[in-house]
């Protein structure tokens, strides 16, 4: 109630000052001006309207705070009776707590008693269920042993007689059957303290296990109680803050209305010594400048006139000088952007070179590999390559030695498409290398960084694309590879050459056939090729250059024969020539 009544009165001062405020500014307007013709005595002068409106905002404050102090009063009155009611509420409190822990203390006998009965009756479940499963496992025992026994029963007594004499010729042996005797009755003792053992055992668990969980639910009651305690004792904790804040409050408050009054008092009596000497001063200074106007209202003009002057220089200075600073200001928050910007661009190229680095390192990495795995295939390569040949020549040797026909080898044509991929090499500077890899090993290499193009074609029929093709569109070339004497009538046949989405479409001219065996290259008409049907055409146009082309075979219906993929990639080749190393027959025997 104190934070209220305190809010209440900075409302209604904040009023005041604001009704004081318009008054004062409505009774500034509302004055004339008026120019002073004579002097008037002080004390037969009247109020002008602004003192008029001074002195009723002074009695509407005193009349508000006497409104206040009122309040104050009403507001402590209020609080007595709170903490008279606070004082009620808390012996009634305590009563309830009071009867809550008797309760409470109550229903924790109750459940220990309980929880003990609950104990008492699991143990005693426990050993009535131990005593039954001992039960059933002696009943099956004591089942088998039936079973076995009427089993041998009837050796039994085909034994009797045998035993019968074994007894007799153990009896003659006293100290061996003693012996015995002695360690079954031991073993059978040791078997009976196990058995005791192990139900003391079960019914130990049994109890543990019932004491963990009684345990347990007493632990959850437990702290159920405490957070309780902790709720109530928080409670009580900030209801006894504020009512120590309330009284310290209302302690400071009840000084208010006696030291406003005398405020007022003091205040009043400044205002009217203050009123009095301000009024004579300005009386003295009226009569000197009254007398002073007539000689300096000329001198007055003049400075006035300057005044001016110096006022309309001084903002126009003012002005300029504001142009100025906002000028500074944006050219300092240019500088600082500038600065800013380039600092994250340095801080970007740092970071884009570290990242190149570590991409050249890793691709110099993979180059080496590369460069290491190309060489080690291409040595393997010539190596085949060569036994290739010499197998040849052995083969050949043979075959004309003992006078056996070559046979003539057969077509791989299945019907489907025949993949087949070449690749051949063309250094930085785009000249092209016609050499293929053959077989023949390498002298004197070193490593050199080239372009290799690598040609995959596929075909449905004898016709196909060759696997040597031009990398830069100087020409196509198509092979027959029929095993018959089988003939491909490509007239009127378009040739499709794609280079990376832009076509160049050739159409055959009639009466084009291309015999078995027999290659046909078409020329673009700068590639350098003269025209010699079937076997060299020239086209009219020329074909595109590129990293990746495509060429497709179609027949006048528009189905597919054969297509072509020439890939360019970049590789690493050894410098040097490859250096034939030609053998006799006899050197071509002694490596085989």
């Amino acid at each position: 109630m104190s934070a209220r009544s305190r809010k209440a009165a900075t409302k209604s001062s904040q009023e005041s000052t604001s009704t004081r405020k318009s008054s004062t500014a409505t009774s500034i307007k509302s004055k004339p001006p008026t120019t002073p013709q004579h002097a008037t005595p002080i004390r037969e002068r009247s109020c002008s309207p602004l003192s008029i409106s001074r002195q009723d905002e002074k009695d509407e404050l005193a009349y508000l705070n006497d409104r206040l102090a009122g309040y104050i009063d009403y507001v402590r009155q209020l609080e007595k009776d709170k903490d008279r009611l606070t004082k009620r509420i808390k012996s009634t409190t305590e009563e309830q707590l009071d009867k809550s822990d008797v309760i409470r203390k109550t229903y924790d006998k109750e459940v220990s008693s309980l929880r003990a009965l609950v104990d008492d009756l699991a143990r005693k479940t426990a050993q009535l269920e131990m005593e039954a499963q001992n039960n059933k496992d002696s009943y099956k025992e004591a089942k088998v042993t039936a079973q076995k026994l009427e089993s041998e029963n009837a050796s039994m007594e085909r034994t009797i007689e045998r035993l019968q004499k074994e007894l007799a010729a153990c009896k003659s042996d006293p100290e061996k059957y003693n012996k015995l005797k002695k360690d079954h009755d031991g073993l059978k003792k040791k078997a009976d303290s196990l058995k005791s053992d192990l139900d003391e055992q079960i019914l130990t668990r049994t109890g543990l296990e019932n004491r963990i969980t009684s345990l347990g639910e007493e632990l959850d009651l437990q702290k159920r109680l405490w957070k309780e305690e902790r709720e109530s004792f928080i409670t009580k904790t900030t209801y006894i803050e504020e009512e120590i804040c309330s009284k310290k409050t209302a302690e400071y408050e009840s000084r208010l209305a006696e030291e406003l009054r005398g405020i007022r008092d003091k205040t009043n009596q400044e205002l009217e010594d203050y009123k009095l000497e301000m009024e004579a001063a300005f009386e003295m200074k009226f009569q000197q400048l009254k007398a002073n106007s007539l000689d300096q209202s000329g001198e007055t003009s003049r400075l006035r006139q300057e005044i001016m002057n110096l006022r309309r220089k001084f903002d126009d200075a003012n002005k300029e000088l504001a142009q100025r600073i906002s000028e500074a200001d944006l050219y300092k928050r240019r500088c600082s952007d500038l600065d800013r910007q380039l600092s994250d661009e340095r801080n970007d190229f740092n970071d884009q070179i570290r990242h190149l680095k570590h991409e050249i390192e890793k691709l110099n990495d993979e180059l080496q590999f590369r460069l290491q795995e190309f060489t080690d295939l291409l040595h393997a390569k010539v190596s085949l390559d060569q036994e290739i040949l010499v197998y040849r020549k052995m083969l050949e040797g043979e075959e004309s030695r003992l006078q056996i026909p070559t046979p003539e080898r057969a077509s791989s044509f299945s019907g489907g498409p025949r993949p087949g991929k070449k690749r051949r090499f063309v250094d930085f500077d785009g000249d092209l290398d016609d050499t293929e890899l053959s077989g023949t090993p390498l002298v004197g290499y070193k490593g050199k960084a080239q372009f290799a193009y690598q040609v995959t074609s596929k075909a449905v029929g004898y016709l196909e694309f060759d696997g040597e093709q031009n990398g830069k569109g100087k020409w196509v070339r198509l092979i027959n590879k029929s095993s018959k004497s089988e003939s491909v009538d490509v007239s009127n046949w378009s040739l499709i050459h794609s280079v990376d989405g832009q076509e160049t479409t050739y159409k055959f001219p009639t009466q084009t056939v291309i015999k078995k065996g027999t290659t046909c290259t078409v020329w673009s008409k700068d590639g350098g090729g003269t025209d010699n049907p079937p076997k060299d055409i020239v086209m009219p146009i020329n074909f595109l250059g590129g990293t990746n082309i495509s060429m497709r075979l179609v027949d006048t219906m528009g189905e597919e024969h054969a297509s072509c993929c020439v890939t360019k990639e970049r590789i690493s080749r050894p410098y040097g020539r490859f250096s034939s190393v030609q053998k006799t027959g006899e050197e071509k025997c002694s490596l085989m």
